[in-house]
């Protein structure tokens, strides 16, 4: 595929047939871990945060994020898998420029390294490791800490 741009718009409810029919294997595993249908996991999130798509050059969503105070969560399509790269690149500039909260945490399950690789690429470190309580599944507490000029 070539030149793909993308862009973030505000997230709307009618997006979470789309996002949850192409979620990534990891996301869909996650959500299964967790105890909850992906529908409601999303749902959820998006009730309770300031939301965002990003959307490729077919109009594709990539992924869904949003931010819960000082709270940071994605989900992610199988759009990402087109153009990873690119889309690293753009959304760690799109993430750098808009994350403006001083602190900003998340939890990823271990067993998702492709998610981790991406939170640390956002600056994100990892603090501690908690069990999920459900299973034997365990969670990365992982924060940042967001650099303001005075």
């Amino acid at each position: 595929m070539a030149n793909t741009e993308f862009t973030v718009r505000p997230a709307a409810i009618s997006d979470i047939p789309e996002i949850v029919n192409n979620m990534l294997p990891a996301g869909i595993e996650d959500c299964q871990r967790s105890g909850l249908h992906p529908v409601l996991s999303i749902g959820s999130d998006m009730r309770y945060s300031k939301t965002y798509v990003a959307v490729n050059s077919d109009d594709k969503i990539v992924t869904l994020f949003g931010f819960m105070d000082n709270i940071f969560w994605m989900h992610m399509t199988n759009e990402v898998t087109k153009e990873p790269f690119k889309f690293l690149k753009y959304a760690k500039r799109w993430f750098t420029a808009n994350a403006k909260q001083p602190i900003l945490c998340s939890m990823i399950d271990i067993q998702n390294t492709a998610l981790l690789k991406m939170a640390k690429s956002f600056g994100f470190k990892v603090v501690n490791v908690v069990p999920s309580g459900l299973d034997n599944t365990y969670y990365l507490q992982i924060v940042r800490l967001c650099h303001t000029q005075p």
